[in-house]
């Protein structure tokens, strides 16, 4: 965020200066007090097991310029002007934030691009924020800071040099992601697809398209969409866009089309493109023939920019990723790792199988699966058809983590093809297995739900092999 006088950021939030020189100048917001740094300004959010303001005095030893807050003590009052500091009073921080985030928002000369979907959202996001950060400045949404807090405070992080801002929205129900849209004002949107993760919380796939296209409605006339034209749902979204429509993927329908798609194991993918401007060969760098869908996303909002898919297809190959997200480790002690321990769903958890096969055909192939959640009355028939595909064609070992994923097991073992299944309530038990099952030459994928905590596997197993110490 550029400097602003504390008077200018308190009409941004809502609010009054009540302690402190309304001249003084902010330019850093944090809302986390652990890891305030010498000049933010903290906003003290309310949450289900914390209240920020249960931490000002903390965060003004710590070096933080001044408070927003909704109420001040005495005690707190004295703090902060002892440190020379500031205090703004709202009448809710959360609010706050997200009126500061949208005002700042509308002075910044940017060209703001919304990614969201069931799955994919964040690696569209890396690679979107891949092939543009070479050409101009970009911010881009880190970690999972894709919600009602993290959207703002992702746009906070904006300056005046930022010319691209490439955000990822989250979504746990209707309404959100057109809330975060009015916040964001996105100029191109980008939808990966729409399957069965959230269904628990909104019941059918047609409701969470519903939802996804909520993020449509948002783009101006001047801006336009990039829709998975592999998806019936997604595609069913055009007809709400009032800018132009650009369709991607491997139908002979899409814009910007896929063909002699060929895995390349470790090292990702390759496939041409058939499009306005056709490219002979295309590699990605991420392992994963479903990540092809995902690089047409990102060239699709290469061509509503206008720029030259043959540039954006050449940063595709090195693309930097966020963590546990198919993140191939190198082998140690004969032994590669796919971490892919952020999330997962039915369509992902196959896909990561996919991805195992191919970069492991060498050696033992060994997936560490925890409960897929948010599935609702679906989630017993998910998680056999998962175990019916590990029993066909999936890795020659599955140890499982949980009540759900323990049906997996159940139906590899039903199937009679001789696969090794083994389940597991804790992480621990399942990771102790683990180190105890590995030989040289095996991969091992790693995936569940983020709640199931499969990264403390990954974790174990890193100081197991040697990629980091305990």
């Amino acid at each position: 965020m550029r400097a602003m006088s504390v008077l200018t950021i308190a009409n941004m939030l809502g609010g009054e200066v009540a302690v402190g020189d309304p001249c003084s100048t902010a330019s850093e917001v944090c809302t986390d007090s652990r890891s305030i740094k010498a000049g933010d300004m903290f906003i003290a959010l309310r949450g289900e097991r914390f209240d920020g303001h249960d931490y000002i005095i903390e965060s003004m030893e710590s070096g933080a310029s001044g408070v927003v807050a909704e109420s001040l003590t005495r005690e707190q009052t004295e703090v902060i002007l002892e440190r020379q500091g500031f205090g703004i009073l709202v009448e809710d921080t959360l609010k706050a934030l997200q009126s500061l985030a949208s005002r700042y928002r509308q002075t910044l000369d940017v060209t703001c691009i919304a990614i969201t979907g069931s799955t994919g959202k964040t690696t569209v996001k890396d690679m979107v924020k891949s092939v543009l950060s070479a050409a101009m400045p970009t911010v881009a949404t880190e970690r999972s800071m894709n919600n009602e807090i993290g959207l703002p405070l992702t746009i906070l992080n904006a300056t005046d040099d930022t010319r691209f801002l490439v955000l990822e929205l989250g979504m746990r129900g209707l309404g959100q992601i057109e809330e975060l849209s009015a916040i964001a004002k996105p100029d191109i949107g980008v939808i990966t697809n729409v399957n069965d993760t959230h269904i628990e919380l909104l019941g059918s796939r047609e409701r969470i398209a519903q939802a996804k296209s909520e993020l449509v409605e948002a783009i101006p006339e001047s801006g336009g969409v990039v829709l998975n034209g592999d998806d019936p749902l997604v595609m069913s979204m055009a007809d709400k866009c009032r800018g132009r429509v650009v369709t991607v993927g491997l139908s002979d329908h899409c814009d910007i089309r896929a063909t002699e798609v060929s895995s390349i194991g470790a090292l990702g993918v390759k496939f041409r493109v058939e499009s306005p401007e056709p490219l002979e060969e295309v590699i990605v760098g991420i392992p994963g023939v479903h990540n092809v869908s995902n690089a047409l996303l990102a060239l699709g909002v290469c061509y509503l920019l206008g720029c030259p898919l043959r540039e954006g297809s050449r940063r595709l190959e090195n693309i930097s990723r966020s963590g546990m997200r198919l993140d191939i480790k190198p082998a140690r002690k004969g032994v590669t790792v796919i971490d892919d321990s952020y999330n997962a769903s039915p369509v992902s958890m196959l896909a990561a199988l996919r991805t195992l096969m191919e970069v492991g055909s060498s050696g033992r192939t060994i997936a560490v699966l925890g409960d897929m959640l948010e599935l609702g009355t679906m989630s017993e028939e998910e998680h056999r058809r998962i175990g019916r595909f590990i029993a066909d064609a999936g890795p020659d070992i599955t140890l499982t983590v949980g009540g759900h994923a323990r049906l997996i097991s159940e139906e590899i073992h039903r199937s009679g093809s001789g696969r090794v299944s083994e389940s597991f309530g804790t992480t621990e038990e399942a990771s102790q297995r683990l180190r105890e099952l590995l030989q040289p030459g095996d991969t091992v994928l790693i995936k569940g739900s983020r709640s199931m905590r499969m990264d403390c596997i990954v974790g174990d197993l890193d100081v197991y092999l040697g990629h980091r110490k305990s």
